[in-house]
């Protein structure tokens, strides 16, 4: 089962490559649009290897993936594609405090709700403040303006 999943996440990878060929790269100093997207890309690249090449007979096989496992992975697909469909319409803070809320109530460890809101508020309030504020980036404003 890791070999599939590492086939697809270096076919994955290389179609990040293949899409964002047309994108300037840039410098280290002045990094262009395509030079995230290329290290992320290589760099999904390179660590799917690690779950294609075979590992040696000699060490302690790691356990499978349970189907709860599988389900819980599905479920945080569904919420990111669910984001990326809402981040438009509703704005970046709206969206992302409920990724973060949910995600932190369902996967962080805690399972009060005022700690997974706590978590969503600071977490997005750093990065509105940080990429909004500071770097003076636009982020999704969305129907309510925020």
């Amino acid at each position: 089962m890791d070999r599939i999943y590492g086939f697809v996440t270096f076919f994955l990878g290389a179609g990040i490559l293949w899409q964002g060929r047309h994108l300037g790269i840039g410098s280290l100093r002045e990094p262009g649009p395509g030079f995230f997207p290329n290290l992320v890309a290589i760099l999904m690249m390179i660590l799917s290897l690690f779950l294609i090449i075979p590992k040696r007979k000699g060490g302690e096989e790691g356990k499978s993936f349970s189907a709860q496992f599988t389900i819980r992975v599905v479920i945080v697909l569904v919420a990111l594609l669910a984001y990326s469909f809402a981040l438009e319409y509703l704005g970046f803070v709206v969206v992302s405090f409920l990724l973060m809320a949910y995600l932190f109530r369902a996967f962080g460890g805690s399972r009060r709700w005022y700690v997974a809101v706590l978590w969503a508020l600071a977490s997005v309030g750093m990065t509105y403040l940080l990429f909004e504020v500071l770097l003076e980036g636009n982020l999704p404003k969305g129907v309510f303006g925020v």
